[in-house]
């Protein structure tokens, strides 16, 4: 009798197995990110056992090591249409990219990269991560410049918004950077107050990330800092500019002669005689 219950026991839990195949791991190994769509020499692709010229058409899968020498740049068209332009003496690790529910988390242990992602749906639970040695940015669709050394990582935001936070989870603070601003984020810090980028920094850092045809070149635009910091200056003018009106009309009213009082006619005319 036993033998029977133990029989029927093996033909359940095969029947378990066919029908409900097990969860993949996080790491799907062999799963396609991207592929490499612009480079100049001297970048590769490395994965287990295998390290590959990062020509165009290569193709770019989860954990895959991006790595560019001195005079290499690489571009990376994801699956979901997002692209990565890396500069020149850059490391990046593609840890993970879902297309279907939109995940990415990117590591870029030093260098520079322009990112443009595709617009993401967060209510959705969509989202896009870039870590570095000291920071982690969590992007919303935008168009942003990152650059890592051990200590210390930089933002640029070209459009939209990315929220910085230190990659220490003890360090409290993050900041909302958004287009016209950039932050940075040191070693056991957290990220500086967001500040104005000039036109020499922005130009700079898309210089630094073009490969090949360039993206569309980012408008230097005033963040929402540097635009309440005029309300100080416009309220001001508009009060002079009141005054210069309203006291011209008050000066000549008071200069106007008060009317003329005219002594009252007699009515009956005459002396009464």
């Amino acid at each position: 009798m036993r033998s029977f219950w133990a029989k029927l026991s093996s033909v359940f839990l095969a029947g378990c197995v066919v029908l409900y195949p097990p969860i993949p791991t996080y790491a799907q190994a062999g799963s396609s990110a991207g592929q490499v769509t612009a480079q100049i020499p001297q970048a590769q692709v490395s994965r287990p056992g295998e390290t590959l010229s990062a020509d165009a058409g290569t193709e770019v899968l989860w954990d895959d090591l991006v790595e560019t020498q001195r005079r290499g740049r690489v571009r990376i068209t994801l699956d979901d249409g997002s692209i990565l332009n890396v500069g020149s003496d850059s490391s990046l690790r593609v840890v993970r990219h879902d297309a279907q529910s939109r995940e990415s988390d990117l590591t870029l242990t030093f260098g520079r990269m322009r990112v443009r992602v595709q617009n993401l749906r967060r209510n959705q639970g969509e989202r896009f991560e870039v870590r570095t040695n000291t920071a982690v940015l969590g992007v919303i669709g935008t168009d942003f410049y990152v650059e890592a050394t051990a200590a210390q990582t930089r933002v640029i935001v070209y459009e939209g918004i990315v929220l910085v936070r230190n990659i220490n989870a003890a360090i409290i603070g993050s900041v909302q950077v958004f287009a016209g601003q950039q932050t940075v984020v040191n070693t056991g810090q957290p990220p500086q107050p967001p500040s104005p980028s000039n036109a020499g920094q922005v130009q700079e850092s898309v210089q630094q990330t073009n490969v090949g045809e360039d993206l569309p070149q980012p408008q230097l635009r005033a963040g929402p800092e540097a635009a309440s910091s005029k309300w100080p200056l416009i309220v001001v003018l508009g009060f002079f500019t009141v005054l210069a009106i309203v006291l011209p009309l008050t000066l000549d009213k008071d200069d106007q002669p008060p009317p003329s009082l005219s002594p009252p006619t007699s009515r009956g005319g005459g002396n009464g005689e």
